[in-house]
């Protein structure tokens, strides 16, 4: 007699198949109805008893032990049992012909169970089993069990494929490592450019020398045109200097002033020229002349002025008043309040309001002078300064961060741009006033002692700039060492 769920060999009288523990119908007991009650487990969570139904055998799944259990002796004389054999794979699906199955989740235990006792024909009871951890039974039907078959191959996938990773994983580090040591070795060859990153480097350095240039002439102007330093600067003016020079090359100071003043003043009041000279270099016209041009900076470079200063007729008149003693002393008699007045017409008659009006300058020149306040601004000069270090910043990502090129892009920037800052600066102000006493022209007198506080200041900014743009090169030749030693 075969088993007929499995096929394997079984005696006549046997009621359960020893291979896959199935319940094997016999003829004296198809008639019969069993309840298999179990009996109470000593183990940490009891499961629940399996109730069967009348015209059905109970079955149990097989239980995983360590051991072979002892044979169970029946109480019935038709019926054997053998204990469950302990098996390493987890049996084949059993179909059942009958309705209702009950089917009970597999155990773990430790121990082995001692032998089961049937105390009559209907009632089977297993003796207590000691399990680590029991679950409870799982109750299915028929129509659920090729669900529990597909989950437990979908649960085997599963654990196939968490296995995987942790080799792949490994592989990935592996991999990680090796591209590490490459990216080590790669980074002590020297880095090789293209032309065109080259071509590109040289266009932005020639707008970064462009606009580092600007920076330092603005921000030059902007602390050594200050109105304070102007006034500063120009009191140092020799009146007996500026009034020798000329203004068109044929006339001087001195005369042009006087011929301004000639036919409605000095003619009138009998004042010969010579004596209005010795007036003005007794005077103080570089004092009257350093406050006005230190107004005018103010205005134009610092933008601390309101409104556009000007020199009127009443600031001259109150210039002579204030040298009362000097006109005294040179014309030889004292002026009084309508010779004053005289003289503020003849001013404004003669057009030297006009001359020395901030706005007719702009008129004359075809735009508003006082716009220019807003080039020496600070924040012009902060957002050049800020345009020149993107520009930079563009150079190292386009030479692919290499130190060697960067530090001769670098270099070569500084270098030009505080030569060509340092050059003419330094040229002003070593020869500044050898020119003026060479052309004896009085706009180049003044500018030559004027101009002196910002010519110091661009040249020391453009001696730091070579300073540091030497530095860069030094810093590039000796990368180039580095290098041919790391290549031999």
């Amino acid at each position: 007699m075969n088993c007929k769920v499995c096929g394997n060999p079984v005696s006549d009288d046997a009621v359960f198949c020893t291979q896959c523990g199935s319940v094997i119908k016999n003829s004296d007991i198809a008639e019969e109805s069993a309840t298999v009650e179990e009996a109470p487990v000593a183990v940490e969570e009891t499961p629940e008893p399996v109730e069967f139904a009348s015209d059905d055998m109970a079955e149990e799944t097989p239980v995983a032990v360590e051991e072979t259990p002892e044979p169970v002796e029946f109480a019935s004389d038709d019926i054997a049992e053998e204990a469950p054999v302990a098996v390493e794979e987890t049996p084949e699906p059993v179909e059942f012909t009958s309705d209702d199955i009950a089917e009970e989740a597999p155990v773990t235990v430790e121990e082995t169970p001692e032998p089961v006792e049937f105390a009559s024909d209907d009632i089977a009871e297993e003796a207590p089993v000691t399990a680590v951890e029991s679950p409870e039974p799982v109750i299915f039907t028929s129509d659920d069990y090729e669900k529990a078959s597909y989950a437990t191959a979908q649960k085997a996938t599963a654990e196939k494929q968490q296995s995987e990773p942790a080799v792949s994983d490994s592989s990935s580090s592996a991999e990680k490592t090796d591209e590490n040591n490459s990216g080590e070795k790669k980074s002590d060859a020297p880095a090789k450019l293209t032309g065109a990153r080259i071509f590109g480097a040289v266009i932005i350095s020639i707008l970064a020398v462009i606009f580092l240039t600007g920076f330092n002439i603005i921000f030059s102007a902007r602390i050594g045109l200050s109105g304070d330093i102007i006034e500063n600067s120009a009191k140092n003016l020799r009146n007996e200097t500026l009034l020798n020079y000329t203004i068109d090359g044929e006339k001087t100071v001195a005369s042009a002033m006087y011929e301004g003043l000639d036919n409605s003043f000095c003619n009138q009041r009998g004042i010969a020229e010579k004596d209005f000279k010795a007036f003005l270099e007794k005077s103080d016209l570089n004092e009257f002349i350093a406050e006005n041009l230190g107004k005018y900076s103010a205005y134009i470079v610092q933008g601390t002025e309101k409104r556009p200063p000007s020199v009127t007729a009443e600031d001259i008149v109150e210039f002579v008043k204030d040298n009362k003693k000097a006109s005294e002393a040179e014309f030889g008699f004292v002026l009084k309040d309508g010779d004053y007045d005289r003289l503020g017409e003849a001013v404004v008659d003669n057009g030297m309001v006009e001359a020395l009006s901030i706005e007719e300058w702009g008129y004359s020149a075809g735009f508003y002078v006082g716009n220019l306040r807003f080039a020496f601004s600070f924040i012009t000069i902060g957002m050049i300064f800020a345009l020149v270090i993107v520009l930079f910043i563009w150079i190292a990502i386009v030479l692919d961060k290499c130190g060697r090129c960067i530090s001769g892009f670098f270099g070569a920037i500084t270098l030009i741009s505080g030569i060509i800052l340092a050059l003419p600066s330094g040229a002003f102000v070593l020869s500044a006033s050898a020119i003026a006493l060479h052309t004896g022209n009085a706009i180049v007198y003044v500018c030559s002692q004027v101009l002196m506080p910002m010519a110091l200041i661009a040249l020391c900014t453009g001696v730091f700039e070579i300073v540091v743009g030497v530095i860069f090169i030094i810093c590039n030749r000796a990368l180039k060492k580095k290098e041919a030693k790391t290549a031999k």
